[in-house]
């Protein structure tokens, strides 16, 4: 072979070369492009955590507040509803799913979910209730109260408390048995002298 052919072979070889190591400068700069994506990605999904811990801190926040703001009016609520109740005291309550509590806790500590509430026990529990669903604004302000199975102790004590606690409201008490003793400011109206006239 020839110095010629041999310079030749050596150029075709370098050149040859040259060409690879381009190839692999071009997968170098790919690779280098990639790794900065990469490392934006990293940045931005860093920054994406940060923006959904704090909206769920925000979150977390507000359902508290919702959570306090329904607990007051609850409690505001049982409260208007245990100045007519005429023993033991209201349950109310919304938990954080949205589920209302409604019931009653008996003098001896038990609570009684509405549902379970004895006739009789509805039957104190009811007016109550309409009492604190009446609106305190209401120009004319009316509570109608079934008290068939009010025993006369109890019924006194509804009567007494929900004219104690509302005295421009007009209450009409409706029952089967004459009270034993008519509170204060109270009218008694019998039906059946009203049907005989």
């Amino acid at each position: 072979m020839s110095d010629i052919q041999m310079v030749e072979t050596q150029i075709q070889g370098l050149e040859a070369n040259i060409h690879g190591l381009r190839d692999e400068e071009r997968v170098l700069f790919k690779a280098q492009g990639l790794a900065e994506q990469i490392e934006a990605a990293k940045a931005r999904c860093a920054d994406l955590k940060s923006k959904l811990a704090k909206a769920k801190d925000a979150l977390a926040e507000t359902a508290q507040e919702k959570q306090d703001a329904v607990r007051n009016a609850g409690a505001a609520f049982a409260e208007a509803m245990g100045d007519v109740l005429a023993e033991g005291a209201p349950v109310f309550d919304v938990d954080v799913a949205g589920n209302v509590i409604l019931g009653w806790q008996a003098p001896d500590g038990r609570i009684v979910p509405y549902a379970g509430l004895s006739g009789g026990e509805k039957a104190a529990f009811d007016p109550a209730l309409a009492y604190a669903l009446m609106p305190k604004e209401a120009e004319n302000r009316v509570i109608i109260i079934e008290a068939a199975e009010l025993d006369s102790m109890r019924l006194r004590e509804t009567l007494e408390r929900i004219a104690a606690s509302d005295p421009d409201a007009q209450i009409i008490v409706n029952t089967c048995h004459e009270p034993a003793v008519v509170p204060q400011g109270w009218t008694v109206v019998k039906m059946e002298a009203a049907n005989a006239a």
